[in-house]
């Protein structure tokens, strides 16, 4: 749970989803929904402007990190993550966050 917490923390996160956290039960909710919104969105089935807010791919990579570090069920590749991050301090939250998972468990 702490690596989850560390990555919703991370500025390109936390600056969008800290209006949000009050209405959610978990650190991880505000991922869960903006998957489905953004899969409603790709279908077609609603306007983008209903998407809360905008990930980068690298973000959006984060978060879908953080949410298999979460549930464990959803599919990740982490070779996908590590391909798509742009930016070294989005890098150096992946390895921070890895470190505290391991450290954990």
């Amino acid at each position: 749970m702490r690596s989850v917490i560390y990555i919703t923390a991370l500025p390109e996160i936390y600056n969008h989803v800290s209006p949000l956290l009050e209405d959610y039960q978990t650190p991880i909710d505000w991922m869960l929904d903006w998957i489905e919104i953004k899969n409603s969105v790709d279908a077609g089935l609603i306007h983008p402007s209903f998407l809360p807010f905008e990930l980068s791919t690298s973000v959006e990579q984060l978060g879908n990190f953080a949410l298999h570090l979460w549930n464990g069920t959803e599919s990740f590749n982490l070779m996908n993550c590590l391909q798509s991050i742009d930016d070294k301090n989005l890098l150096l939250c992946l390895i921070e966050a890895i470190s505290i998972r391991i450290q954990v468990n």
